[in-house]
């Protein structure tokens, strides 16, 4: 369903996992922009849910996630008061409800919270609760800077089942679509491959997403300068503004 301004304008499509696209979309609403939330996949129990139990309840200086599926599948009061790190204010609060003591909340993403703590705070033994198909630049940088980074698989995703038909319905749309990673953009041209389905402008958060579209030869792409809420915001403005009426 379509949020925010009317239904007559442009509308700016997010396609990401579940989680992020809600997130995102409610940024873009609370900028004054007509958005609508496409998840391409959804989150779903890790291959080994014990062992992301054991490493939940084991001991280590600080917890740190990127995303609220994280959480989905652990036991409630996991986190006992430990510290913890989080990128943006959901995933915190969805880090909070089960007992995590959230002292760090980054917004741009994974690798630019990885470098604020790695700046502000002496190295530590951290676990890093992630999905299994994730961006490792943010544990590559702690370990860089002398952290000791256990990574477990604390979700997976699977193919949300109405995602073919959220592309369809936008056929007749003028739509900026926006992608959260690479897998978004393969999925997404899988769909419109061959079908009547309004491409438009495409804003890419990271060359990561961007590289399947310009593979697949899609000149209209711009790259948002990080994943932080007021970048991505500022990209999609800066497309509609250049976009044909």
């Amino acid at each position: 369903m379509t949020r925010g301004p009317a239904a007559d304008g442009p509308l700016v499509a997010v396609v990401a996992t579940e989680d992020t696209a809600e997130r995102w979309t409610e940024q873009l609403v609370a900028a004054g922009l007509a958005s609508r939330p496409v998840p391409f996949a959804v989150a779903v129990p890790p291959p080994d849910l014990a062992a992301l139990q054991a490493a939940a309840d084991a001991t280590y200086d600080r917890v740190i996630a990127t995303s609220r599926s994280a959480f989905r599948f652990l036991a409630v009061a996991s986190g006992r008061g430990r510290p913890a790190a989080a990128v943006g204010s959901a995933t915190a609060r969805a880090m909070q409800r089960i007992g995590f003591d959230v002292d760090v909340t980054g917004a741009a993403g994974a690798e630019a919270l990885a470098r604020r703590l790695a700046e502000q705070l002496p190295p530590a033994r951290v676990l890093w609760l992630r999905g299994a198909r994730a961006n490792e630049a943010g544990a590559a940088v702690l370990r860089a800077a002398g952290w000791s980074v256990d990574e477990v698989v604390a979700y997976a995703t699977a193919p949300s089942p109405g995602f073919s038909a959220a592309v369809a319905d936008l056929a007749s749309r003028r739509v900026v679509w926006v992608f959260g990673s690479g897998a978004a953009a393969e999925a997404w041209l899988h769909v419109v491959e061959g079908a009547a389905v309004g491409r438009g402008p495409c804003v890419a958060v990271g060359p990561t997403a961007a590289a399947p579209l310009r593979a697949a030869g899609i000149a209209d792409v711009t790259v948002a300068r990080a994943a932080a809420p007021d970048a991505l915001v500022e990209t999609v403005l800066e497309v509609l503004r250049r976009a044909p009426s």
